[in-house]
Parts: C-alpha cells; sequence; structure tokens
C-alpha cells in the first residue's frame, strides 16, 4: 500500500498532535521511573553523560557516569561546543484537571483561563496572569482527555461533547465569537466558553528567542542563557510574544517575573543555542511503502513527541520503505537503531539506510545484535530507510530509532 505524500503527512502530523497531549496524559505516572542521568548534546553529535555540577559562560562542568565519587573524574566541555542537556530522570507532571497554552514559536504555559473584566487572561502557577495575543496562539487546550485537532485554513473549536466547529477566531471572552466565513457577510457565532474543550488556531510557526528550557510541570520557555549552580537552575530575561511588547521585537515584552531559581530536578532540559542540528523525529515524511504481500505500512510513531532538544524515539514496523525530508544542507547522520523488547524472541530485521548517492549502512538488528550505532555521511534532499525481512521472516520487525539527528557537518574523518 502506498500512502500520497500529503495524506502521510498529515497523517503524521495528527499522530504528533495526538501524541503530546497523550505523552502529557500520561506523563505523571512516568516522572521519576528512571534512573537520574543527564545527557548533554555538543555540536559535533557526541551525547555525553552524566551528573551535571554547574553550567556557566565557560561551560558544563559534569561527572561522567559510572565514576561518580571520583574527583578527578570531573570533565568540562566549553561552552560554545554545548547545545543542551536533557534529563531522562524527569517526567512531566502536569496537573489532571489544568490545561495548556501553547504558542506559535514553542513556549507552552501550563495553567488555565482566567476572565478579568470580560477579558481572557491565562493564569501560570509562577508567572501569574498573563494577556493573549492570539496572532501569537498555536492552541489552548482545555481539556488534555481531548484530541487537539490540527488546524490549516481555518480555526478549529471542539466542544466538550465532541462538536467540531470551523472558522476565524475573533475574540476571546466570556463567549467565543468565531466568524463562519471571511468578509462582511461573515456569519458568527458566539459560544459560551466553559463548552470549550480545546481551540486550535492557524498560527505560522515562529522562531524561538535565545534559549530554550524544559520544566517538570509542562513549561516551555525562552530566555536569555541560564546558568547552573549548587543543583539550582537560573533563569532571567524571560520574555512571552505578548501584547505591549517593546525593545528589539515588538511582538515581545518581558514579564513581570525578572528571573527564576528552579532546582534541577525539576528541570527537564535546556537548550543553549541553536545549532545547525535536525532531529530525526522531526524529519517529514515524503512517502511510505509497504511490499506487495503486506496491506499497509504504519507511519512512523513518536514515541515521547514532548522529548527536550527534539530527542524523541522514533518507531519503525516492517517490512516497509520509507522516505524522509533532508535538510538542504545534511551532510551527516547519527542515530542509534534498537531492536526492542518486544520484538524478541523472533525478531531479526535488515536495515538499509541510502541517499542519492547510494547505501549508506546495511546491517541486521536480531537478538544477538541489539543495537548499533550509525554515524554516515549523508547528501541530497532524501533519505531511504528500508526495514526487510532477516533470518527469522517478517516476525518483529521493530526498530526504534534513538538519539536521531542530522547535521550540517560532515562526519570526521577516520
Amino acid at each position: 500500500m502506498h500512502l500520497s505524500p500529503a495524506r502521510l503527512r498529515s497523517r503524521f502530523r495528527l499522530r504528533r498532535r495526538v501524541g503530546l497531549l497523550a505523552g502529557l496524559g500520561v506523563a505523571a505516572g512516568l516522572a521519576g521511573s528512571l534512573a537520574a542521568e543527564q545527557v548533554i548534546l555538543t555540536e559535533d553529535l557526541a551525547l555525553h553523560r552524566g551528573t551535571i555540577l554547574s553550567a556557566d559562560g565557560r561551560g558544563i562542568a559534569f561527572v561522567p557516569s559510572g565514576t561518580l565519587g571520583a574527583e578527578e573524574a570531573i570533565e568540562l566541555l566549553p561552552s560554545a561546543s554545548c547545545v543542551g542537556f536533557i534529563d531522562l530522570g524527569v517526567g512531566i507532571q502536569l496537573a489532571p484537571d489544568g490545561g495548556l497554552l501553547l504558542l506559535s514559536d514553542g513556549q507552552r504555559l501550563p495553567g488555565r483561563p482566567e476572565l478579568r473584566g470580560g477579558r481572557l487572561l491565562w493564569r501560570h502557577e509562577t508567572l501569574g496572569s498573563i494577556d493573549l495575543d492570539l496572532e501569537w496562539v498555536d492552541a489552548i487546550v482545555l481539556s488534555l482527555s481531548t484530541p487537539l485537532p490540527v488546524a490549516t485554513e481555518k480555526d478549529v473549536i471542539v466542544l466538550r461533547n465532541g462538536d467540531r466547529l470551523e472558522g476565524i477566531v475573533e475574540s476571546l471572552g466570556p463567549e467565543i465569537v468565531l466568524a463562519e466565513e471571511v468578509g462582511a457577510e461573515a456569519g458568527r457565532l458566539r459560544i459560551p466558553f466553559e463548552r470549550v474543550a480545546n481551540i486550535a488556531f492557524v498560527a505560522p510557526p515562529r522562531a524561538g528567542s535565545g534559549s530554550r528550557i524544559w520544566f517538570r510541570d509542562g513549561t516551555v520557555l525562552d530566555a536569555q542563557r541560564p546558568t547552573i549552580a549548587s543543583g539550582i537552575l537560573h533563569v532571567a530575561g524571560i520574555a512571552l510574544a505578548l501584547p505591549g511588547g517593546s525593545g528589539e521585537d515588538p511582538q515581545r515584552r518581558r514579564l513581570d517575573v525578572a528571573s527564576l531559581a528552579v532546582p534541577l530536578p525539576l528541570v527537564r532540559g535546556v537548550r543553549f543555542v541553536d545549532a545547525a542540528i535536525t532531529p530525526v523525529a522531526r524529519l517529514e515524511p515524503l512517502a511510505i511503502e509497504a511490499p506487495p504481500e503486506r496491506f499497509s505500512a504504519p507511519p512512523p510513531t513518536v514515541l515521547d513527541f514532548d522529548a527536550p532538544l527534539g530527542l524523541s524515539r522514533l518507531r519503525l514496523a516492517g517490512p516497509m520503505s520509507l522516505r524522509l525530508a533532508l535538510p538542504a544542507e545534511a551532510r551527516r547522520l547519527v542515530a542509534e537503531l534498537r531492536l526492542p523488547d518486544e520484538a524478541l524472541p523472533w525478531g531479526s530485521v535488515e536495515v538499509t539506510i541510502r541517499d542519492v548517492e547510494g547505501v549508506r549502512y546495511n546491517g541486521v538488528l536480531d537478538g544477538n545484535r541489539r543495537r548499533v550505532l550509525v554515524d554516515v555521511e549523508v547528501a541530497g534532499r532524501y533519505l531511504d530507510v528500508e526495514l526487510g525481512e532477516a533470518e527469522n521472516g517478517p516476525i518483529g520487525d521493530i526498530v526504534i530509532v534513538e538519539s536521531g539527528l542530522v547535521s550540517s557537518v560532515k562526519p570526521p574523518t577516520p
């Protein structure tokens, strides 16, 4: 079965939307379920595992895993080379009766709506009451159990009874004014706010500003470069897209909260700087094909959509062939391929990765070789990943792609 690029992209976007809410909904039960370990990503695509002691303008000081207690084992990664870090032991603990405000630049604020003087504000536990600028809002989630739609040409409102309305949201307040058509003859609906479950807006993606921080309570914030000392993350210069902006960007203004000091166990990850690195889980699927004897091939599944730095795991189910779009500047692919427990004991799959210049990697994963690191040069505008039958046939042909990254820098010469 062959899925058209448009249908595949649509299904993948919907899966990512559903995956975001599903992940946040169950994350409270996962928090703290993993052993505490921070993973630091550097610009050479290396992943350094250990315990962070400090982070400042000089770099990140950490104790590599397996050497805790050995003072001479402390290492310093230069600041210029550090992209960011994630903490594998910190999950999300989102209030089950709360909501989410998703901004078009990727920032996210858990909290609740607040009506004040006929205006709708968003109340965040730490940052306080925040005005909403609809030009910067991607979605308002009031019910985590209700799927969040994808808005393409019109805003989409999902009511608590499951009904779906489309149009242009003109104002938010005790009632939501929805224009069903654009122009002088537009019909307008007035929807009581308490009837609404979720709203998705047509909002073009915008670039973030500064460093990005992921917190355990589900908050994602941009700020000036944070520092770490004595187990505390210090944050200053928080900038949100809010009405009344000033300075270099008139669409942004500083919050009344000048700074934050957050214990490191409450931090899921930090991206210090932007780098020419694209997570594999964020590559756009262009096509997917199944062999003739298979009715269909499921699209790739992002297992942990909300992973900091975009380091989400990708689940592929074969036999099938998947084509992914590569960034124009792509020169290197680094990823760990793993055969999961669910594929055992019969799982055996041949993995082939190719681009316009030919095969870049070929190997078999099975019970004897369950994990392999791929570090290859790539070129062109697409990447083909094929999962084929190996010794045991099409049984358990499942591969998990972990820490998959594409870089604009070629692999080092052996």
